[in-house]
């Protein structure tokens, strides 16, 4: 199987993150492996069983237990499934998946009807936002709401923005090791610094392959037929995915868009304060359906 790693002792490197980033969780987890027909697919689940279940899908370049503590109060309403998304630098097969078919939607959709889940709840941040909108598309007959962060598929940033803000330093850093170019790269995506997140993303640039290709767009004919409530969350300052034009994109769509929330001082990578917002929002929008 192709390695997106550079080599074993690279993967090691940055999987030590994974578990390191686990240790740190205030809460119980365990492990399965879904065996899908793309590949097998590690979820890592919270121990509330008698809990309503929530599928919870990380970004970009990222793994499950990231996902877990960015969104930590989830686990105390629901029974949480966190996914490790194929093709990334987790613990699933590093298979990429094709997102201009609906390769990612059959995938999520296997998964969950695997689990015998019925009326879930879908959370997805980045391309997780995107592998949930794919989801809802492929078949959306098991899930009750979703809730896309920051999706991506839906419009582009500033290529030029791009280019200076992280693919430059990005090639940069990786060349000279130079920590002024990582504080470039975290400095365009996040409000906050978090040493343990810029530990992780030196040792991922020095020993992952990044890929970047755009993800296919989303279909307006796609999109007309989604009933399931769809409740979008942007940030003003995301260069990655412009909040204004992703909510602007969103209301002319999709036609079952619940709410919108705008972060006018986020930025891809949400601080703390934005993070407890999305999730206060995330539960009183499920919350309320259940009163």
């Amino acid at each position: 199987m192709h390695s997106f790693f550079k080599n074993a002792v690279g993967k090691k490197e940055v999987l030590n993150f994974y578990y390191k980033k686990l240790d740190t969780l205030n809460f119980e987890v365990d492990f399965i492996t879904v065996e899908t027909s793309f590949g097998d697919t590690n979820i890592i689940t919270t121990k509330n069983n008698n809990l309503t279940p929530l599928v919870l899908v990380h970004g970009l370049y990222s793994c499950a237990p990231f996902a877990l503590d960015n969104f930590k109060a989830l686990e105390q309403n629901f029974k949480v499934y966190a996914i490790d998304i194929l093709g990334q630098p987790n613990i699933s097969d590093e298979i990429r998946l094709n997102s201009k078919s609906n390769e990612y939607g059959k995938w999520m959709y296997e998964i969950i009807s695997r689990l015998h889940l019925f009326n879930v709840y879908l959370v997805g941040y980045s391309l997780g936002g995107y592998i949930a909108y794919k989801t809802l598309a492929y078949e959306e007959s098991r899930i009750a709401k979703a809730f896309l962060i920051s999706p991506t598929g839906f419009v582009k940033g500033s290529i030029i923005k791009l280019f200076f803000s992280i693919y430059v330093p990005l090639k940069l850093y990786k060349w000279k090791q130079d920590s002024k170019q990582l504080a470039v790269i975290v400095n365009a995506l996040s409000t906050e610094k978090d040493a343990f997140n810029l530990h992780f993303l030196s040792k991922l640039i020095a020993n992952y392959k990044f890929d970047f290709l755009p993800l296919a767009k989303v279909k307006k004919k796609e999109a007309k037929r989604i009933t399931t409530p769809i409740y979008i969350f942007a940030a003003v300052k995301d260069i990655v995915v412009p909040g204004n034009k992703l909510i602007q994109k969103a209301k002319k769509i999709l036609p079952s868009l619940e709410s919108v929330l705008l972060l006018k001082e986020g930025k891809n990578q949400f601080n703390t304060e934005d993070k407890n917002m999305i999730t206060a929002h995330i539960l009183e929008s499920i919350l309320k359906t259940k009163e």
